[in-house]
């Protein structure tokens, strides 16, 4: 059996280091033998606590996942080397055109700022790209995933398009607004059928 507050107690703990600290059990056998004592570490306490109790049996977060999640965070991953690349070709054009930091655009360069606003552009829609894959492919792993890599696909070719220093050639990657528009649309149909606001999913 555990010990009451007061067994627990019975040793002070030094400082604010709960963790590492020894504390007193005792222990009652069940055959009427005299209680002993024994010493076991705070976390290893809680551990056989939580076990007993069955928490340690609960799934884990993965587990309730659709086995196709995984394309998602797959998809999520890519993007982040998306994001690498154009870090790097922003990188690659500083040193060309000699532009040092913290300058962000250039007077005399429009190419350096064309490439440069690539990777700022991308950036201001970056966190809300995540937020609505990583949360519509919950319920739609699958279609999440083919707007999430078509979005990317979308910024590919914004990059190479822009880069080129013709701000025209940036609507190379245009078609990306309807698979972004896609994930925000299965986010907002997911949020509403989660809250019984319609039975449609």
């Amino acid at each position: 059996m555990l010990a009451t507050a007061a067994d627990v107690c019975r040793k002070s703990i030094p400082g604010d280091f709960i963790s590492a600290a020894e504390i007193e059990l005792r222990v009652d056998d069940p055959l009427g033998a005299p209680a002993r004592e024994s010493s076991l570490p705070v976390h290893k306490l809680l551990f056989f606590s939580l076990k007993k109790s069955g928490f340690a049996k609960m799934p884990s977060v993965l587990s309730t996942l659709p086995k196709e999640y995984g394309y998602v965070i797959a998809t999520g991953t890519i993007s982040y080397f998306m994001l690498q690349y154009m870090v790097l070709k922003v990188v690659m054009a500083r040193k060309k055109y000699k532009i040092k930091y913290p300058i962000m655009y250039s007077e005399d360069q429009p190419v350096f700022n064309c490439v440069q606003r690539v990777h700022a552009n991308t950036l201001e829609s970056y966190p809300s790209f995540l937020f609505f894959l990583l949360t519509s492919g919950l319920r739609y792993p699958r279609a999440a995933t083919g707007c999430g890599m078509l979005w990317i696909l979308s910024r590919f070719l914004y990059s190479i398009g822009y880069s080129t220093g013709n701000p025209e050639k940036r609507h190379y990657g245009a078609f990306g607004f309807f698979p972004f528009a896609g994930l925000v649309g299965m986010t907002i149909k997911m949020t509403g059928g989660h809250l019984g606001w319609w039975s449609c999913c």
